[in-house]
């Protein structure tokens, strides 16, 4: 069964817990495809490689305005090579999303810019009302 099978699904989490946890196939691209078939998903957890950045940061954004809460566990154990293009990609593709919950620390300077950008977002709509 697919995530095509789902357009209605709210939450979706993916035990990563496992002590014999294997590295995902899931990429950012992957990610964002499958968001796209679940409109009304507000809550997902799922373990991901980000080894490779593959979005274009630059690209024209499929923004998927209904994801609150997104908990990632990257399991290319690899530091993330690009913290900042990251952030950018996750504030531009999923707006309403200010922080990527992790059970470690690899997030953390991610959310640093995650939150530098809400910051600046946030002060441009101020400015613009």
């Amino acid at each position: 069964m697919s995530v095509t099978s789902w357009p209605h699904i709210r939450t979706l989490a993916i035990n990563y817990l496992d002590d014999h946890l294997s590295s995902s196939e899931v990429s950012l691209r992957g990610l964002f495809t499958a968001l796209s078939l679940c409109p009304q998903l507000h809550t997902l957890r799922i373990p991901i490689n980000i080894a490779t950045i593959d979005i274009d940061p630059d690209a024209e954004p499929i923004q998927h305005i209904s994801l609150r809460t997104l908990e990632l566990l990257d399991t290319s154990q690899s530091q993330i090579a690009d913290a900042e293009t990251l952030a950018r990609i996750i504030s531009t593709w999923l707006p309403c999303v200010d922080k990527v919950e992790s059970m470690d620390r690899t997030w953390d300077e991610v959310n640093k810019h995650l939150k530098s950008s809400t910051a600046a977002t946030a002060l441009y709509v101020a400015g613009a009302s």
